[in-house]
């Protein structure tokens, strides 16, 4: 997803979800409590605060975070509202934004909407329309970009000369969605009458295609995923040709050929997991068993930031789910007494994790890792951290060990990937 050039900053430490300072926590209380247009008052387009409505922050993981409501006190000391994609609510003095989020994110503003699509306003319905208003009269349409004073008062004037927030949100829609043309329909029934397996079966990790499942697009407001692909004769003597499927959040059903599809979708998107959990439930013709698929393919492709794996490590990561599906594996699989009592050299943490408290025995229980710290093995019987040894592939390509450089041909774990479904 295009970032428009701004800085990142790194997410704020010991993250954790709505973590309010004391002196701020109130605040949260008085932006629910108050109207929407008194919440939003302050930081409206024109208005001299140094952050605005709709500001958008990008963190080195991926997360984006949005100014959602601001204020200022009887000190003239602007407070923000910041929500995340991920559920996350913080409060944040002005001074401390920059340092926490960096500066805002330029992003062209059907992008924008696509984003807040994901997030919920349950007891502020309007909020969003309002969001995207101020960041129509702020910023252009096309790149981000901050427009001048000037511009910026006459596009407010025109706005409020709208008799209602569904008459704005109409002005700002960008219509390049609907001039996607119908795609190849005669092929729909194609699709229809596939079985599941079969449908995905020539877009997974494994094949040689262009595009494979759950890639994401966006065009003006609405989000395409892809969720089928087949080769097809098209034609009696002309030769397979791969043929995708792809569906939108404002239920549209079109397929195309993969030489057509950057011409009308243009790039596949980087998207965190999170916002693609959000649009998978938004999309009419994904079912569960269809999103679990995508999830799954998508975890094997794409870290959880969206970042694209290696195409080795991508494959390894099927091989392992797919061989953990038929039983054991014939070599031998580490277990937690068999991992060396040292540190991962890539990160310089414990492998076996920290020693808890001694029991009534005199016996120290060691605390498995969880998660992202699982521990692997690869076949040069190296261990290392499960994460970090996968984003050591990704920032340097690589497929060998960082300790003996032997090629990376098979990654033990103690049996199965823990996937985030």
């Amino acid at each position: 997803m295009s970032s428009g050039g701004a800085s990142k900053r790194q997410e704020e430490p010991n993250e954790q979800r709505d973590p309010f300072l004391s002196s701020e926590a109130s605040w949260l209380i008085n932006f629910v409590s108050m109207p929407v247009d008194e919440a939003i008052r302050d930081i409206k387009a024109i208005k001299p605060s140094l952050f605005h409505l709709g500001d958008i922050f990008w963190t080195e993981n991926g997360k984006f975070y949005i100014v959602t409501a601001g204020k200022k006190d009887s000190s003239d000391v602007y407070f923000y509202r910041i929500q995340g994609l991920d559920g996350t609510i913080r409060v944040r003095r002005e001074d401390q934004i920059t340092d926490l989020y960096g500066s805002p994110t330029a992003m062209p503003l059907d992008q924008v909407s696509q984003l807040l699509s994901t997030i919920e306003f349950p007891n502020e319905p309007t909020l969003d329309a309002e969001i995207l208003t101020q960041i129509y009269i702020r910023r252009n349409e096309d790149d981000g970009t901050v427009r001048g004073h000037r511009e910026m008062v006459q596009i407010s004037i025109n706005a409020a000369q709208s008799t209602s927030v569904s008459q704005i949100r109409r002005m700002m829609r960008d219509s390049l969605a609907s001039l996607i043309p119908a795609g190849r329909q005669d092929l729909l029934s194609i699709f229809n009458n596939l079985s599941a397996a079969d449908e995905v079966g020539q877009i997974v990790v494994s094949a040689n295609s262009k595009y494979h499942l759950g890639d994401f697009f966006f065009k003006g407001n609405v989000s395409y995923v892809v969720t089928a692909g087949r080769l097809i004769r098209d034609g009696r003597n002309a030769p397979p040709l791969l043929f995708y499927r792809i569906n939108g959040t404002d239920d549209s059903d079109r397929i195309f050929s993969g030489d057509e599809i950057e011409k009308w979708y243009g790039q596949v998107q980087r998207v965190h997991v999170d916002q693609v959990r959000s649009v998978l439930m938004t999309v009419p013709r994904i079912t569960t068993d269809t999103g679990r698929h995508i999830l799954l393919n998508r975890y094997f492709l794409y870290s959880e930031s969206g970042e694209p794996r290696t195409r080795a490590v991508a494959l390894d990561l099927e091989r392992a789910w797919l061989a953990s599906l038929q039983g054991p594996s014939p070599q031998p699989v580490p277990e937690m007494n068999d991992i060396p009592d040292r540190i991962c050299s890539i990160c310089r943490e414990p492998l076996r994790g920290k020693k808890g408290k001694k029991n009534r025995y005199g016996k120290r229980k060691v605390m498995k890792l969880k998660g992202d710290m699982e521990v692997v093995m690869l076949n040069c019987r190296h261990f290392f951290h499960k994460k970090c040894i996968l984003d050591n592939q990704i920032r340097g390509t690589r497929d060998t060990c960082p300790l003996c450089r032997r090629k990376v041909k098979t990654m033990h774990t103690d049996g199965v990937l823990r996937l985030r479904f």
